[in-house]
């Protein structure tokens, strides 16, 4: 490593130092005056010359360290490998990683995490001698390269974006690397842009990381922390939807928590869309409130939130729980669901006659019979005798359920297959009356 500057002319300026010296030495000499009254004085005057003399010569020191700091900051010092000197035909090659998950959209200052980033990256690059080959690595996994030139490498900056399915940022830095390995430049430099959240650096990664950098001596790695100290977020969990797929006239309950990393009350609410017909997807504006509650939350903890809403017709519903207010990081702050409401599909329960009566259990289970009356329960249930099963038109259930059948004939299990094989569904529970196992073992069955 060595100190070099990009503005070497700019040292020139240093002569500016002597400004303040010549000032100071060139100053008008005091008359002396003669005061008899005031000879008893001299004494303390000299000492107290002494301590103006010295405080002049601590100013003059100031104003000439002021200059020299001017100056050596518009000569752009770095360090840099050797061979990085401007005019030198080996130039290093420089490796621009940035984490693009969702965290890098925290907003501090009116300003995100990863526009801080490309900000510090612009301004590095300014920097850079020109004829070194630049390239920038972010989580998108697409291809990477370097770029044809400076102008190219700032495209790509402004194009950065984060992206929800972004790969760790060690995952990046390991791309990276890849570029490292297969150039021929003298040194490398490889800067990572991140907030170095733990989870973007899992452990395997690491390792793996660990490896390669001891087998790249030459190159330098430095890790440019654009994070927060202290972040203040408040997020929605996942959601959990009971009854995602119901009747018309159910109710469906959308549940989450609430989790906050400071204390305080944050507003949630429930927008809906229900459908109305063939219509396309909905936009923002096309969701109404359906509900909103208040929820007070402690750091660390979770506080539960709850909506309730009333599939009233057969569609398609979306919708979403958003939190209200100032959020440094809004990707966290919404939650999207989508509930099926259909007609009650039908089900056929297939028994043996003497098994027939105890079927009612099942169908209690798939149709409660409070909301059948109500035409809110997901199943229509319909039972038949085993003896029937040849008669029956079976396109029209949704699934079969054979309930402690008999051993089935070969005709009853080709009836069977095609109709699995046309999509319906098929559920066998067995029981006592199946009889001899041997009967079971029949060609339609071992097909079906």
């Amino acid at each position: 490593m060595q100190l070099i500057f990009l503005n070497p002319a700019i040292l020139l300026a240093g002569l500016f130092v002597l400004v303040p010296v010549v000032l100071h030495l060139w100053r008008r000499k005091p008359v002396p005056v003669v005061f008899p009254a005031l000879q008893f004085l001299k004494g303390r005057h000299q000492a107290t010359r002494r301590k103006l003399r010295l405080r002049e010569l601590f100013l003059l020191a100031l104003r000439v360290l002021a200059i020299l700091c001017l100056v050596g900051a518009f000569a752009r010092p770095i360090l840099a490998p050797e061979g990085w000197e401007k005019g030198s035909s080996a130039k290093p090659a420089i490796v621009l990683v940035f984490d693009t998950s969702p965290r890098m959209d925290y907003v501090y200052q009116g300003e995100s995490r990863l526009d801080r980033a490309r900000a510090l990256a612009q301004e590095l690059l300014a920097r850079v001698p020109s004829g070194c080959q630049v390239a920038v690595v972010d989580g998108q996994g697409g291809p990477i390269g370097f770029e044809a030139d400076r102008t190219a490498a700032l495209v790509r900056l402004r194009r950065l974006k984060v992206s929800p399915g972004a790969m760790p940022v060690a995952v990046a830095l390991l791309r990276g690397l890849g570029l490292v390995q297969g150039n021929s430049a003298t040194g490398s430099e490889i800067f990572v842009f991140t907030d170095l959240a733990q989870v973007g650096w899992p452990e395997d990664t690491v390792r793996t990381l660990r490896d390669q950098l001891a087998a790249l001596p030459t190159t330098n790695l430095t890790l440019v922390d654009v994070g927060v100290d202290k972040p203040v977020n408040f997020a929605l969990g996942d959601l959990q939807v009971i009854s995602s797929v119901t009747a018309p006239g159910s109710m469906v309950y959308v549940r989450t928590v609430l989790t906050g990393t400071a204390a305080g009350q944050k507003m949630v609410e429930l927008r809906l869309w229900e459908p109305h017909g063939p219509e396309a997807p909905p936009e923002e504006a096309d969701y109404q409130l359906r509900g909103a509650e208040t929820v007070s939350v402690l750091p660390g903890q979770s506080s539960p939130v709850e909506f309730a809403f009333t599939a009233s017709r057969p569609g398609v519903y979306q919708g979403f729980l958003a939190l209200l207010g100032e959020d440094p990081l809004k990707w966290d702050d919404r939650r999207f669901f989508t509930v099926l409401v259909r007609p009650p599909e039908n089900v056929l329960l297939v028994a043996p006659a003497k098994v027939l009566p105890r079927t009612i259990y099942l169908r209690e289970m798939l149709a409660p019979d409070p909301l059948a009356k109500l035409g809110r329960a997901r199943f229509r249930c319909e039972e038949q005798e085993q003896s029937q099963l040849p008669e029956i038109s079976l396109e029209k259930f949704a699934a079969v359920v054979l309930v402690d059948p008999q051993p089935l004939e070969d005709s009853a299990c080709s009836r069977l297959s095609e109709y699995v094989r046309s999509g319906g569904g098929l559920a066998v529970f067995l029981g006592t009356s199946a009889g001899d196992p041997q009967k079971w073992n029949t060609p339609g069955l071992e097909q079906l």
